[in-house]
């Protein structure tokens, strides 16, 4: 039996449009690659936005991602929110991630992956 097929037998993934505003001298590619270790994250990508180039300043600035994640728990969300304050405040098996100010998943483009 594949991997593959023994993942989506037990667990469903869905994925979410995320909104990540860091510090700018905190290493955008780094965070990134935080984010994908936390658990239950399975893909990261990065998509762009004119819209919040715009927004960001010479402190902070914000990046719209497409998360794909494993749900572990009752609800989508409930995963979701637990991605959430993994990565702003870190929890008994994951760090914080430096350079993070905020992380927003967008609950409204959430949906079912297969």
């Amino acid at each position: 039996m594949e991997l593959t097929n023994l993942l989506l037998e037990n667990y469903q993934i869905f994925k979410v449009e995320c909104l990540l505003k860091s510090k700018v001298n905190g290493g955008k590619t780094e965070i990134v690659n935080k984010i994908r270790a936390v658990p239950y994250v399975i893909i990261v990508r990065l998509r762009e936005d004119p819209r919040l180039m715009a927004k960001s300043d010479d402190t902070s600035e914000y990046t719209l991602m497409s998360v794909k994640f494993l749900n572990v728990f009752n609800k989508p969300t409930d995963t979701l929110m637990r991605i959430r304050n993994i990565i702003k405040g870190g929890d008994e098996t994951f760090h914080k991630i430096d350079g993070v100010i905020d992380f927003r998943p967008l609950v409204q483009t959430l949906k079912k992956v297969q």
